[in-house]
């Protein structure tokens, strides 16, 4: 009876280390892009968004298509950031200039991921 209850624990032991083995990692990359459209929402997808000539997906398959998310809404970054990176994004609309995008996959709006960082060159 021993051996049977040792067994049992064991196979318990195992079942739970797969099952709580490893979290899935988050992932972050940057891409070079220019900024196609500026949205902003109240209510939504963190209450600002882009949509990049690059796809995020094609480093960072987690994401949505197209558009990241800047989380206005103070969600992931302090509202007073994501004011500043949406500052850059304008910028760079505005003058035609390329946008080097950080995207973290880990922190999302309805699927979009997070852009924490926007270079202006």
């Amino acid at each position: 009876m021993q051996r049977s209850l040792l067994k049992v624990l064991g196979l318990c032991l195992a079942a739970g280390s797969w099952l709580f083995a490893t979290p899935a990692l988050a992932d972050r990359a940057s891409i070079n892009a220019t900024a196609v459209r500026i949205m902003v929402l109240e209510d939504s997808y963190g209450g600002c968004m882009v949509r990049l000539s690059t796809n995020p997906q094609t480093v960072l398959p987690a994401c949505a298509a197209s558009w990241v998310t800047l989380s206005c809404d103070g969600t992931f970054l302090p509202k007073d950031v994501s004011s500043r990176l949406l500052e850059q994004v304008q910028l760079g609309f505005a003058l035609d200039k390329q946008l080097t995008v950080y995207i973290d996959d880990a922190r999302r709006h309805n699927g979009f991921c997070l852009a924490y960082r926007v270079d202006v060159w």
